[in-house]
């Protein structure tokens, strides 16, 4: 998580599911604009030191068994 909020330059929390399927956590990314995700992403995708991390993770993520959600905060 560390790693990539520096590569990023985004804020990023490490949360877990109190309600729904038991065990789910995730993390979340806040960004202003869309198009700061996408320069997020695009630099993930291009970092080797991710991909490699990723390549580390072994049995802790299940192919095919991860989800995105993009939420808006509401103000006011």
């Amino acid at each position: 998580m560390n790693y990539v909020a520096e590569l990023t330059g985004t804020s990023i929390a490490f949360v877990r599911s109190v309600y729904g399927e038991v065990g789910t956590v995730g993390w979340v990314t806040s960004v202003d604009t869309m198009e700061e995700l996408d320069v997020a992403d695009a630099a993930l995708a291009a970092d080797p030191g991710y991909l490699e991390r990723l390549g580390q993770t072994g049995e802790f993520f299940i192919a095919g068994s991860s989800h995105r959600i993009l939420s808006r905060r509401l103000d006011g």
